[in-house]
């Protein structure tokens, strides 16, 4: 999933940020936002989840998800 989530933070740089939570080492993070599984792909607008995936994503379905959130 790596590749894919660069590949978009490159192309999304305007008004996006990508961060990546190691669940090793914040086991306090991935607990207050429920991730039970990985990968888990959230999208977060004005501070509030607004799409949860689970699992393994194509990028083109991360995109599309990004610009209906995101424009």
């Amino acid at each position: 999933m790596m590749p894919i989530v660069e590949s978009l933070s490159e192309e999304h740089q305007k008004g996006v940020k990508f961060v990546k939570v190691n669940v090793d080492e914040s086991p306090g993070v991935t607990q207050r936002l429920s991730v039970f599984s990985i990968p888990t792909v959230m999208i977060f607008k004005e501070g509030k989840q607004v799409f949860r995936f689970v699992g393994v994503a194509t990028k083109s379905q991360l995109s599309n998800k990004l610009k209906m959130f995101v424009g």
